[in-house]
């Protein structure tokens, strides 16, 4: 079940490995943090909590407090969202090797 709630779900927009952009890329870039970013920065509990019921964000410069630009996900249950996260951990997000053609 995890491994179907990160492919389909996560995958979309969350590349699987990356540098951690900063406050400023994220909030006028829109850049969006790698699963191995996300996964290093969040317990199990605030992973689901944020996928179910969104977490305000403190960015840019002064620190604004925003909604964040993260979808809620209300349609999951905490069971769905914990097995993606024990995914993630079983199976560690790693980058792909580029293709040589």
């Amino acid at each position: 079940m995890g491994e179907h709630v990160v492919k389909g779900t996560c995958h979309i927009c969350h590349d699987a490995a990356g540098p951690r952009p900063t406050p400023d890329a994220m909030l006028w870039q829109g850049v969006i943090p790698p699963l191995a970013v996300v996964l290093a920065a969040n317990p199990r509990g605030t992973f689901i909590w944020k996928a179910r019921k969104g977490s305000p964000v403190f960015e840019g410069r002064p620190l604004l407090n925003y909604r964040g630009r993260m979808p809620v996900f209300y349609y999951l249950h905490d069971e769905e969202l914990a097995a993606a996260y024990d995914y993630l951990v079983a199976y560690p997000p790693q980058a792909t090797p580029a293709k040589r053609h």
